[in-house]
């Protein structure tokens, strides 16, 4: 308990209060039995701590799945749209190098490693994202190609046009 605390005693309930702080203490205190020992008071803190550290643990751990499952998925879309894109023609390393990496990813999903599968669904999604830019890129230099070619064409022809 902190100093300068506000403290009252609750003898209808049998609920000691800290005011601006929760603490638990029920039933720690009657009127026959007075100030319950500071041992017995350490140990039922020491407990109750340890109950809520579990607890929170718990959560966390418990928390990593979904997350794993979130980023799997993402790099399953990644994957598919660098497919899509023309990746496996214009990038081919990259794209299979995602695709090992979802694998990876997957695996460690389904034998409890969200961590690992956290990190190699990450590495799986940018790798496919890497794939689909160099195929947009190809494509785009492909485009630009056949523009320039047009536009050859066209001032070769202005040329042999009469002035």
């Amino acid at each position: 308990m902190q100093r300068g605390a506000a403290r009252a005693y609750d003898r209808n309930n049998d609920v000691d209060f800290t005011y601006g702080f929760y603490l638990i203490q029920t039933s720690m205190r009657t009127k026959e039995e007075g100030p319950v020992h500071a041992s017995r008071r350490r140990l039922f803190r020491s407990t109750l701590c340890c109950a809520a550290l579990a607890a929170l643990s718990a959560v966390g751990c418990a928390s990593r799945g979904p997350l794993a499952s979130a980023k799997v998925a993402q790099a399953e879309r990644a994957v598919e749209d660098a497919q899509q894109a023309g990746a496996a023609v214009s990038a081919p390393l990259e794209l299979r190098t995602a695709q090992d990496k979802l694998k990876a990813a997957q695996e460690a999903l389904a034998k409890g490693k969200p961590d690992r599968a956290i990190r190699s669904a990450e590495q799986a999604a940018v790798d496919g994202e890497y794939a689909r830019a160099l195929a947009a890129k190809q494509r785009a230099n492909a485009t630009s190609e056949e523009l320039n070619q047009y536009i050859k064409v066209l001032r070769q022809e202005l040329e042999r046009l009469p002035k």
